[in-house]
């Protein structure tokens, strides 16, 4: 047995309604099955139910038991293991028949970790990283704008860039930042221009969303990037925040009310449900369809933790010859991998569970795996290049841009 923790370490704070939460809990395990990290390791410390057995033991305890000096340890190994090895993909939760928040349970427990000095050294670096920069990858501010230039929107992107407009394109860390999802964001501002909506950006004063930090365990961290982020939309008359990232929407559209404790100021909108306007609007047109088979990933923050399931269907349909459901899709849609930090953590197991969505795409005949996520899509074109596999992955803002005959 290496180092153990106690409660009095530790620290585990949960609120009321989570106490109920594991209490209810009875430990039937039909959240087991469902776990893709558990699916792909058959860890048993990596299933849901061992995850509420370990809060169980790591909550405070009673007065009765505090002057009694009751206090249960557990291995810090394995606590570190079941909670870090998981991309907080919401699934167990999804599959619960007591209806669990399970997620909010998962994020307390890294809460408790982070105040606590005991989480792992790979995510206090990346954390160090993204106070200093203002996002995960170490990047100078000026990237933010160092993109439109590789694809000849330069022009476009300084006309945009701190102009006042109703409607504000809020970029995000990895599709501003990492050249496997820069695509996503030059077919959205072609898309922009080609629908002549006035548009505006933060530019250069963007900084991550605070969605990573949220997942590290610094709350209040979370709350000051993303207010800032809000407050800065609104000095440009911003009515509409558009996102192209699932986990920037969930922060704007709903982590920021329940941070804060009231709505956000200004309607948050995904790009798929902007597309999906367009296109039924008739503000953007598409000459022919593309002759394509496509297999649509719902990303976990878009459909399971969002509820946004239809909008990229109903785009998809509106662009592409034939669209085919994945095995596990919509609210039951299987994590990527791509969630949770997964990536400083366990790359290994990321990659195994990219991969595994790969080969049900290929299963399908799809001729494209498309999906409406930079992190699912970095995730799985990575998979695909280490796994040897060729299948061809995009976003659907790539698809919709295609088909209206714009190009980058």
């Amino acid at each position: 047995m290496g180092e153990e923790v106690t409660s009095a370490k530790l620290s585990l704070s949960l609120r009321r309604m989570q106490r109920v939460y594991v209490d209810t809990c009875t430990r039937c395990g039909l959240c087991i099955p469902s776990c893709p990290a558990y699916e792909l390791t058959l860890d048993h410390r990596l299933a849901p139910s061992y995850k509420v057995k370990l809060i169980r033991t790591l909550e405070a305890p009673s007065a009765i038991g505090r002057l009694l000096g009751l206090r249960k340890a557990v291995d810090v190994e394995t606590l570190l293991t079941a909670t870090y090895n998981c991309a907080l993909c919401g699934r167990c939760e999804e599959s619960c028949p007591f209806g669990i928040d399970t997620v909010s349970l998962w994020l307390s427990l890294r809460e408790s970790l982070h105040s606590s000095g005991l989480n792992p050294e790979p995510l206090k670096g990346l954390e160090d990283q993204l106070l200093k920069s203002g996002n995960p990858y170490g990047a100078p501010p000026s990237m933010r704008a160092y993109w439109p230039e590789l694809f000849g929107l330069d022009e476009a992107f300084r006309r945009a860039a701190g102009r006042r407009a109703d409607t504000v394109l809020f970029m995000g860390c990895t599709p501003a930042l990492r050249s496997a999802a820069q695509d996503i964001l030059a077919a959205t501002v072609l898309i922009l221009e080609k629908a002549r909506e006035g548009w505006t950006t933060l530019g250069e004063r963007e900084r991550c969303c605070g969605y990573p930090l949220l997942i590290l365990g610094n709350r209040e961290e979370a709350e000051r990037y993303l207010s800032r982020n809000v407050e800065l939309s609104l000095s440009l008359g911003a009515k509409r925040l558009v996102t192209v990232c699932p986990s920037c929407y969930r922060m704007f559209k709903t982590v920021y009310g329940e941070l804060r404790g009231s709505p956000p100021p200004l309607q948050v909108v995904h790009v798929t449900q902007l597309l999906a306007e367009y296109l039924t609007k008739l503000r953007l047109e598409v000459p022919r369809k593309l002759g394509v088979r496509v297999a649509y990933h719902d990303p976990c923050d878009l459909a399971r933790a969002s509820r946004v399931v239809e909008a990229p269907r109903l785009v998809i349909r509106e662009v592409a010859q034939e669209l085919v459901e994945l095995p596990r899709s919509k609210l039951r849609t299987s994590c990527c991998g791509g969630g949770g930090l997964l990536q400083a953590f366990n790359n290994s197991l990321r990659l195994k569970m990219a991969r595994r969505r790969l080969e049900e795409a290929l299963a399908a005949r799809a001729d494209v795996l498309a999906s409406a996520c930079p992190g699912c899509k970095s995730t799985l074109v990575e998979a695909a290049r280490e796994g040897g596999l060729s299948v061809e992955v995009v976003d659907v803002v790539e698809l919709v841009a295609r088909a209206v005959g714009l190009s980058w």
